[in-house]
């Protein structure tokens, strides 16, 4: 990430913290403001710097002391406290200091006042970038976020005197430390994560090798991971690449070995797709993830893992697991504990929604999610295969499938399918590489701008992404609790209930409303794959 200075404030936060708390306990009894009378040491500048320290002091010190209040400080008032304080410095600042830089596409770096206010542009620029972490996306030529002008930042960061920057800049620090609180994600989420990029490598090198062994490397011409899903007859080239990634020969992780093995216990004529949900905390009721999971199994769901961290949903996974394979002709729920620190409140889920995704799709299976507040009323395969491929008349294909809002345009990655190809993989790993730059960015929103859908401006999301996109019809299939366009002739279209809207739902009616549905299609059974809805 070219060294953008929000890092300072993700993954060495608590290192700015303990500058901040330091240099306001210690320095500023020590520092004396310089005789001679320097352009930065005008007023408007004095009273900049102090006012933004007074703030500082009484707002940021209460949100620094440590992780146990962190992960819900991004909703915490107390920021919008700091910000409102800090707005009118800033208005008195650009008003007044005429040596600043005034354009905001103006090059900090190289700017003629940085050898004698830099500490003070330093400190804007950190104000800037907080305010705008607590606001709406702007246009990138505006942005406090964008990468030339983040990277200029860390520039004069690094030209600047540590001296001044504790004794006059010090709230600075704790502006950084407090932007390490407004993020969604941990920024060492995925590097530490189970499913590693070399790992994809070692995969992808993998099936070349068998390609060659099998004299078929001409079905690599258009991709390593297009080859394996046009292995249909037979699916020989993917059964060779799972047995050698779960015989563990290939020094891939244990995820890598469970999944492997587990696809080989599956007929050839399966589905070639495994769909994934996950679940930690509490919904009010416990026993919200095995009936999710009786569900699944009980609409013809043909591969399905679930990942949890929390050892009781893994224990209620694998009684449901068992349950199904006593009358199954092979196990088609699998059980996966996600590892991963948690600090942020988006970091499990995050984690667990798409860590597998390029292991899947580097073993040659396309990859599709679903939420776990969704009452499911058909088997969604038939449906994402005929649109994915094409393989009607209503549908051109597609590389990615996922729904939207009943009255909004930007996506809800509450249901998704992804399509195996090197298109699909390369544009899954850029987008992790996104949330793992960009914590302070929303999945949903990240995910929306890396298919240049509807949101224009997210900060480093790439452009132009080689992928399609065709999205799910949520008027008359794949519902929400926002609305529906059809009536009793349309029932029969229904796949899924997604319990969302886009006006806040408590989960008091959340769990009603799923576990009443539940309640009427357990009491009356119909057929595996059965349309009808519960009253």
């Amino acid at each position: 990430s070219a060294g953008a200075a929000w890092l300072l404030g993700t993954s060495a936060w608590p290192g700015a913290s303990l500058l901040a708390k330091w240099s306001a306990n210690c320095t500023t009894r020590a520092w004396r403001p310089p005789k001679e009378a320097a352009n930065c040491r005008s007023t408007p500048l004095l009273t900049f710097g102090q006012g933004l320290g007074y703030a500082a002091d009484r707002t940021l010190a209460m949100i620094l002391p440590g992780p146990t209040t962190a992960a819900s400080l991004i909703f915490d008032a107390r920021l919008d406290h700091f910000a409102m304080g800090a707005m009118p410095l800033l208005h008195e600042l650009d008003s007044r200091a005429s040596m600043l830089p005034r354009g905001w596409q103006d090059s900090l770096s190289s700017h003629p006042v940085q050898e004698t206010c830099g500490t003070e542009m330093a400190m804007r620029e950190v104000l800037l970038l907080f305010l705008r972490l607590l606001g709406p996306t702007v246009k990138p030529d505006r942005d406090p976020l964008g990468m030339l002008r983040t990277t200029n930042l860390a520039k004069l960061l690094r030209s600047l005197s540590p001296w001044n920057l504790l004794s006059s800049g010090w709230p600075l620090f704790a502006m950084l430390a407090a932007a390490g609180l407004t993020t969604w994600r941990s920024h060492r989420l995925y590097p530490s994560a189970q499913v590693q990029v070399s790992d994809v490598r070692k995969t992808l090198e993998l099936t070349v090798s068998l390609l060659q062994e099998q004299g078929e490397l001409r079905k690599a011409k258009f991709g390593v991971t297009d080859a394996l899903a046009a292995d249909d007859a037979g699916r020989p080239l993917r059964t060779a690449l799972w047995r050698r990634v779960a015989a563990g020969s290939e020094g891939l992780g244990v995820v890598w070995r469970r999944v492997a093995d587990w696809l080989l216990e599956a007929p050839d004529d399966a589905p070639s797709v495994v769909y994934l949900s996950m679940f930690w905390g509490s919904m009010g009721n416990d026993s919200w993830v095995s009936r999710f999971l009786h569900r699944a199994m009980a609409v013809g769901i043909p591969r399905f893992i679930f990942v949890s961290p929390n050892d009781n949903y893994m224990i209620d996974c694998e009684d449901v697991s068992r349950q199904w394979h006593l009358t199954d002709k092979y196990r088609r729920l699998l059980c996966i504990r996600s590892f991963a620190p948690f600090s942020r409140p988006y970091d499990v889920n995050n984690y667990a929604k798409f860590v597998l995704l390029p292991l899947l799709l580097s073993l040659g299976v396309d990859y599709a999610w679903l939420d776990i507040d969704i009452f499911l009323v058909q088997d969604p395969t038939r449906r994402f295969i005929e649109q994915a491929y094409g393989r009607s008349t209503t549908y051109a294909g597609a590389d990615i499938l996922t729904t939207d809002h009943f009255d909004e345009t930007c996506l809800n990655h509450g249901v998704i399918y992804v399509k195996t190809s090197d298109r699909s993989l390369l544009w899954a790993l850029s987008y992790i590489r996104w949330m793992h730059v960009n914590p302070f960015g929303h999945d949903q929103n990240g995910w929306d701008a890396c298919l240049a859908h509807s949101i224009e401006h997210e900060p480093l999301a790439p452009l132009n992404p080689n992928v399609t996109l065709s999205v799910l019809d949520t008027a008359y299939d794949f519902l929400t609790l926002t609305g529906w366009a059809g009536d009793e002739k349309d029932l029969d279209r229904v796949i899924l209930l997604h319990l969302t809207r886009t006006t806040p739902i408590e989960i008091p009616e959340k769990r009603h409303r799923f576990f009443s549905m539940l309640d009427a299609v357990e009491e009356k059974p119909e057929a595996e794959g059965s349309s009808a809805l519960p009253p």
